[in-house]
């Protein structure tokens, strides 16, 4: 067991509460190290890729660094979670907490790695809502709903992509390998129109070859003939 003491943000003075950091993702025990050891109710995070990747184009010029290197932020938009009923555990909380941070990962607050900051960069699982909010964006109406992805990602069946783990309490996805999943049905999809705009211009030059036999039409047009006769309209 690895303990940690620390006094959450929104904590009234004085409380402490202790968490086994094993017990926690990696994203998560980043989480708890950065709070415990800052001394104002945020923690310092650095993205995992450039910053140029990180913001719209329009917001480039008001990046202060490099933008071709990681950006470094202050996280301060904590969950409300005091006085819920019930109260949440401090597991649930960091957990909540650590997957917020798509895309980034906690440092110190003089901007150097804490134990785990690494480990917590490489912690790249998404909760379902980000893993079809990722797949929207490569992949615009993609068609999948919520209940599809958990009767099918959930157990990584039918070609879905599997969990890569658990936080305790949801089912976590990798970002890399649901971007690289996303991708291909963004190129089938893509594929598929091309198909459709092929098949209109087959359709178009078929309906205009009336007088030539249905066999070497649909033998040129690569369909059947009896669908080269109902796009020729001899049928």
């Amino acid at each position: 067991m690895t303990a940690i003491t620390l006094t959450m943000p929104g904590d009234e003075p004085g409380t402490k509460h202790t968490i086994d950091l094993n017990t926690l993702t990696p994203k998560a025990r980043a989480v708890a190290e950065a709070i415990a050891q800052a001394e104002l109710p945020r923690i310092r995070i650095k993205s995992v890729r450039p910053a140029r990747e990180m913001c719209a184009p329009e917001y480039l010029p008001m990046l202060a660094g490099d933008p071709d290197q990681p950006e470094t932020r202050i996280h301060d938009s904590w969950w409300k979670w005091h006085g819920l009923d019930p109260e949440p555990s401090i597991h649930k909380v960091l957990e909540w907490e650590a997957r917020k941070l798509d895309g980034w990962y906690p440092i110190a607050d003089d901007g150097t790695d804490l134990p785990t900051s690494q480990a917590a960069r490489d912690d790249d699982g998404l909760t379902r809502d980000q893993a079809l909010e990722l797949v929207g964006r490569i992949c615009p109406g993609h068609g999948i709903t919520i209940d599809t992805w958990m009767r099918n990602a959930t157990r990584g069946i039918k070609g879905y992509p599997a969990p890569c783990g658990h936080d305790g309490y949801r089912s976590l996805w990798s970002e890399a390998t649901v971007r690289e999943w996303a991708t291909r049905l963004a190129e089938l999809a893509d594929l598929r129109r091309q198909r459709e705009q092929v098949e209109q211009q087959i359709r178009r030059q078929v309906a205009g070859m009336t007088e030539l036999p249905d066999d070497l039409v649909a033998g040129l047009a690569g369909i059947t003939r009896v669908t080269a006769r109902k796009w020729t309209g001899k049928d």
